[in-house]
């Protein structure tokens, strides 16, 4: 085997461990917060790693979905670097103003805050690993991202089990994430890459506007689609508060819709697999492309078909021994929130390749009339048939986005044919 093969061999490896452990960390530190906490604090735990993932986005900014695809380097990784700092201020003002606009208490503004501040750790390190990816080290990405997740994992529970306290737990989590760049990110760029982090005295402020106004389209994509997620969670979380859902029902929500959370997170797995295609498209190779695209598609169409059936028969029972909590009784709900995940994961797989195309801001619409049609039948579907409510307004909402994303592909596909 040559040394090539045995590289890309190594990075699909490491890049699907990665994946997979980034991906199963919200479902096991919802795992220990279900089984050492109460309903109230657990719902707590919930709604506020929800927030923190949706303002993860701002963070990121969706610059690694570019950055990973720019493989004639037309921004080097210092401009990417600054405008991560930037996008990362913006996450933590945006925390800031949702937590007085929501008039959060005291303690959950500060537990939501020390949540947000250990994301933001994450979408620094994000940026490492997209520049591991764009230069063919996925293997490097992949390491930090498991070796991160474990680190977590085994803390949150350690600290819980011996505090009981969510706030220590949060705190605990977001210093070992400080530690753990230094000990990953920033060794494994000098390491490999040469490189050390030098901070010069200005910003580039116009290469790093340039960046932002590139991947707004992106961005404001990975933002609505994330509000879309944290929709029926927030109506659930508003109904909480006034009384008018049982207590647990966050948690509940959260436990049956972890499975789709982890399906959408999954796409990451194939990065490695689109930063290929984009060279496939750059070189013109046509057939290639629209060939590898269709064989994506399939494939996950055939883990769709298993992850429902697999969801119907055992699904509710292996969650509910899991998080301890009965779930069979929310069987066809289960059900129904799978469809949507695989719908929205078809349809994500087409926005990727309208940003290999570099026609990312012909799908702003597809999120818009999606965000739209999301916050028009939530809180009245929700309100009327609680969980049931949640699920059906998630499907709908996601049986919007897979049309709408069909349909710009393939204008966006016969525009380029014509061109």
């Amino acid at each position: 085997m040559t040394r090539n093969a045995i590289n890309e061999k190594s990075n699909y490896i490491w890049n699907m461990i990665g994946s997979v452990s980034s991906s199963v960390i919200s479902t096991v530190l919802l795992i220990f917060a279900a089984r050492l906490l109460s309903p109230e604090s657990s719902d707590l735990f919930g709604i506020i790693y929800s927030l923190g993932q949706q303002l993860f986005v701002v963070g990121l900014f969706q610059v690694r979905d570019y950055q990973a695809t720019d493989v004639r380097e037309k921004f080097d990784f210092q401009v990417y670097l600054e405008t991560r700092i930037v996008t990362i201020l913006l996450m933590i003002g945006s925390t800031f103003i949702f937590a007085v606009v929501s008039h959060y208490t005291a303690e959950k503004t500060l537990i939501f805050l020390i949540l947000v501040m250990s994301r933001a750790v994450d979408a620094f390190s994000d940026v490492f690993q997209g520049f591991f990816q764009q230069h063919e080290r996925s293997d490097l990405a992949g390491k930090i991202l498991f070796f991160r997740s474990i680190v977590i994992m085994i803390s949150f529970y350690l600290i819980l089990l011996l505090t009981g306290s969510l706030l220590l737990a949060c705190l605990g989590i977001f210093g070992l994430n400080v530690l753990l760049t230094f000990l990953l990110d920033f060794r494994y760029m000098s390491r490999h890459f040469g490189h050390t982090i030098t901070w010069r005295r200005r910003l580039q402020a116009k290469q790093i506007w340039s960046v932002l106004v590139t991947c707004f389209p992106l961005f404001f994509s990975g933002f609505l689609i994330n509000y879309i997620f944290n929709e029926p969670k927030l109506v659930i979380d508003g109904l909480l508060s006034s009384g008018q859902l049982q207590t647990g029902l966050q948690r509940d929500f959260n436990i049956l819709f972890m499975p789709t959370f982890i399906m959408s997170l999954l796409l990451i797995i194939l990065r490695p697999l689109i930063t290929d295609l984009s060279r496939v498209w750059l070189d013109k190779d046509y057939r290639q492309f629209y060939s590898s695209f269709g064989k994506l598609i399939l494939i996950l169409l055939g883990f769709g078909l298993f992850v429902i059936v697999a969801g119907y028969l055992v699904g509710t029972e292996v969650l509910g021994l899991l998080y301890g909590v009965p779930l069979t009784q929310y069987k066809w709900e289960f059900v129904i929130l799978l469809l949507g995940g695989i719908f929205n994961v078809l349809a994500s797989v087409i926005g990727n390749m309208m940003t290999i195309f570099r026609k990312q801001v012909n799908f702003m619409v597809v999120y818009i009339v999606t965000f739209i049609v999301s916050k028009m039948i939530s809180t009245p579907l929700i309100t009327k048939l609680g969980m049931l409510g949640a699920a059906y307004s998630f499907l709908i909402a996601m049986i919007v986005f897979l049309v709408l994303s069909i349909s710009v592909f393939l204008l966006t596909k016969k525009l380029l044919n014509e061109g």
